[in-house]
């Protein structure tokens, strides 16, 4: 049945953000890459590949870097974050 699957052609081409670039910004965030991904949802381990230039980065993480930078961005991301997430390693198990 997978053989008979097509792909989805992709409608768009994004010029990537580089390793580079993303350091940049997490820098002029004063974030670290464990921040960003908490804040994006994304593995520590995956943006530290990101930022060695590893691993594509994505046009969504490139996005919430970019939109991050905006006036009060970072402050509302961190707050709904807090509200949404829990650090699966302390929480109660029951």
């Amino acid at each position: 049945m997978l053989d008979t699957v097509k792909p989805v052609a992709k409608r768009y081409e994004y010029e990537r953000m580089t390793g580079e670039q993303l350091s940049a910004a997490l820098a002029q965030l004063g974030i670290t890459m464990r921040e960003f991904g908490k804040l994006t949802g994304t593995k520590p381990e995956r943006v530290k590949a990101w930022l060695d230039g590893n691993d594509n980065i994505p046009q969504s993480a490139a996005l919430a870097a970019v939109l991050l930078t905006m006036p009060g961005a970072l402050d509302l991301a961190r707050t709904y974050t807090d509200s949404v997430a829990r650090d699966t390693r302390t929480a109660d198990r029951d």
